[in-house]
């Protein structure tokens, strides 16, 4: 060993998609929807995970319909393809103990 402390993290996330209506109530049978894809990082307590502030949003899906199947995995590839190196092979952080 090289003499430096050595720790793990490891972090476990939620992925969720949510279709809302953003003019708020569905009047004149006119129905648009806007999707959200918002991570949450499970590892904070259970009343702190899904507050606003500690959500992470990933990215918003167009409307004014819902999306399909194939339409959410071509938004969703993107994500994909960035975790996958660091669900693989892990994802290494430095840090500087002190800062001038």
């Amino acid at each position: 060993m090289d003499g430096l402390k050595r720790s793990n993290l490891r972090l476990a996330w939620s992925l969720s998609i949510d279709q809302f209506n953003p003019h708020g109530n569905k009047t004149a049978r006119k129905k648009k929807l806007v999707g959200s894809i918002v991570m949450a990082l499970l590892n904070l307590p259970p009343s702190l995970q899904y507050r606003a502030e500690n959500l992470y949003l990933v990215g918003i899906i167009p409307g004014p319909r819902e999306p399909s199947l194939e339409e959410i995995n071509h938004s969703l590839h993107p994500l994909v393809n960035f975790f996958l190196p660091a669900w693989k092979d892990g994802t290494w952080f430095c840090h500087i103990p002190k800062l001038p």
